[in-house]
């Protein structure tokens, strides 16, 4: 039997993947403004993006979140 996916069903899917390694460094270098290498550090697990994510909240400066 042929397998059918609806496309409404695989967009749900999508919607509720988390966001990937190499999207969250495209996102961290275009939106916050840190070099590549910056980026691929801070992505290279999980909690580390989300405890760099958390201190660009409090203090409101991505590049000295980054390197500091």
């Amino acid at each position: 039997m042929p397998l059918v996916v609806e496309p409404a069903w695989i967009e749900e899917i999508r919607r509720n993947l988390p966001e990937l390694p190499e999207a969250k460094r495209r996102r961290f270098v275009l939106d916050y403004g840190i070099p590549e290498y910056d980026a691929g550090v801070l992505t290279t697990s999980k909690e580390l993006a989300e405890y760099y994510e958390t201190c660009v909240r409090a203090q409101n400066d991505p590049k000295p979140s980054a390197t500091g």
